[in-house]
């Protein structure tokens, strides 16, 4: 009895792991024209605060309690890239891969190789900050 429980045990455990591996694979990389529609005239809110995605390319944030702007654009492969002095100087940082995971869209932080998860309806039309 007590293998039999042992075995199942295990079993059931695989087949959790199998069914959140293919959830977590079943996100697609978004194109830049998809990443552009998503974000421009935008807020987004994450768990640090909110950040609003002007069409001119003007990018306005209040993260963490900290009011900041800047610019941002999306290259070629669909990555957002920022330039906010308060954050990183003089520099632009090319680093957020966006990802259509149906009801939420995942962010992939490259250089810091973190994922968050945003619920699809946190992205609301216009400047709510």
């Amino acid at each position: 009895m007590k293998a039999f429980f042992v075995a199942s045990l295990a079993l059931f455990g695989t087949l959790i792991l199998a069914i959140g591996a293919a959830q977590a694979g079943s996100e697609k990389p978004m194109s830049q024209d998809e990443v552009i529609a998503l974000l421009s005239d935008h807020t987004e809110k994450h768990p640090n605060g909110a950040g609003y995605y002007s069409p001119d390319g003007v990018f306005l944030a209040l993260s963490r309690g900290q009011k900041v702007s800047g610019k941002w654009r999306v290259n070629t492969d669909g990555v957002v890239c920022l330039k906010v002095e308060a954050w990183f100087g003089n520099s632009e940082k090319c680093m957020w891969k966006y990802l259509d995971g149906g009801d939420d869209i995942v962010t992939h932080n490259q250089s810091r190789n973190r994922t968050v998860r945003i619920p699809r309806n946190s992205y609301r039309k216009g400047n709510k900050l």
